[in-house]
C-alpha cells in the first residue's frame, strides 16, 4: 500500500473521522486485508509506525460494492 494511503488511514483513524470506499470489491487484496482487520479488531496495523493504532471514538468505515 502506498505511503500516502496509509498516511490518509492512520489520520482519519486517530482522528475519528469518516471514510467512505467506493467499489471495495475492487480494492487489491493486501487493502481489503487491513480493512478487514480495522473492523474486526478496531486496531489499524501500521508497519513501521507503531504494532497498532486503536481507532478512536466516532470513527466510521463506510463501503460499498458493485
Amino acid at each position: 500500500m502506498a505511503a500516502d494511503v496509509v498516511a490518509f488511514y492512520l489520520q482519519a483513524v486517530v482522528g475519528g473521522h469518516w471514510i467512505l470506499l467506493e467499489d471495495i470489491d475492487s480494492a487489491a487484496a493486501d487493502v481489503a486485508s487491513v480493512l478487514a482487520s480495522l473492523v474486526e479488531t478496531g486496531t489499524l496495523s501500521v508497519p513501521g509506525y507503531r504494532d497498532c493504532v486503536r481507532a478512536a471514538p466516532g470513527f466510521q468505515l463506510f463501503v460499498t460494492q458493485r
